[in-house]
């Protein structure tokens, strides 16, 4: 008899030999792969390489501009929203003040009290 069940699939083989790099953390010779490289190996078993490099000076005076240009339209939007309420909520609070004198008035006028 087997010790595994019949409707088991058999045991994976591995995708890819692991790596020994050696302890110094210098790259293995003849390899020619630049540094920040990340390698991995997709679902069909091919090997891909990805290299990273951080953002040079330019990249990050260009990005802290374009944020900087949002924040200062969101700015100028919430400003303006706020400026075009600040004479509106005036004409309201004068209206409402307006409407109780002359409510004040008519009652004196037709003697309501």
């Amino acid at each position: 008899m087997r010790d595994q069940p019949a409707h088991e699939p058999p045991p994976e083989r591995p995708r890819a030999e692991p790596e020994i790099l050696p302890p110094d953390g210098e790259e293995p010779i003849g390899r020619g792969m630049p540094p920040r490289m990340f390698v991995f190996v997709d679902r069909e078993g091919r090997t891909r390489f990805a290299s990273f490099k951080p953002p040079g000076p330019l990249a990050l005076f260009l990005a802290l501009f374009i944020l900087g240009g949002i924040a200062a339209s969101v700015l100028v939007l919430l400003l303006g929203f706020v400026l075009i309420w600040i004479p509106v909520a005036i004409v309201v609070v004068a209206a409402l003040a307006f409407s109780s004198q002359i409510r004040a008035a008519w009652r004196r006028l037709t003697g309501r009290t």
